[in-house]
């Protein structure tokens, strides 16, 4: 892993673990980035925020403004990451609920109004089923417990479905922005 990422890697958890405290059960690390296959130029970081319980709006606001400087640093394709709860790690649910999202496809508007963004940017993603399986299989915790006493398997019907969602989503983005 090269050191720009490792730096990079060290500001995510060292700022993750000061705004969350005791809120914060680990962080976990997915995509390109966890198969082992990730390039500067065209990755963006994929991890996972899980807490113990939801975030207050003054913890999401202080959450997406350190995302928003710790990505000045980040490679082109950005940080992408969602907050979700431990309790739905271990007793998966399907579409997963998730408490905060940040990528570069919302950054602007994060960016414009913090305190709106947080107000409405959570609810259910297909696509953490495929990322929690990835987590289990490949991923890495970057600060927290054991990968394995966090994420319970994903049952094979939800991943099959996220990856169908996510390749049908990726499609319709293609027609968009070829």
């Amino acid at each position: 892993m090269e050191e720009r990422v490792r730096a990079l890697l060290r500001e995510i958890e060292a700022s993750h673990r000061q705004i969350l405290g005791d809120k914060l059960t680990g962080l976990y690390v997915h995509g390109s980035l966890a198969f082992g296959c990730f390039r500067w130029e065209t990755g963006d970081i994929d991890y996972l925020i899980v807490v113990k319980e939801p975030l207050s709006t003054p913890e999401k606001v202080e959450l997406i403004e350190a995302l928003l400087r710790i990505d000045r640093a980040a490679p082109p394709k950005g940080l992408e990451m969602s907050v979700v709860l431990e309790q739905h790690c271990r007793d998966f649910v399907y579409p997963t609920p998730f408490d905060l999202h940040f990528s570069n496809l919302h950054k602007e508007k994060a960016r414009q109004d913090p305190a709106a963004y947080c107000g409405w940017m959570h609810g259910e993603d297909k696509d953490l089923a495929a990322h929690f399986a990835v987590v289990r299989e490949v991923g890495f915790a970057l600060f927290g417990a054991p990968v394995e006493e966090v994420f319970a398997p994903v049952p094979r019907e939800a991943f099959l479905d996220s990856l169908r969602y996510d390749i049908a989503d990726a499609a319709d983005g293609m027609k968009d922005n070829p």
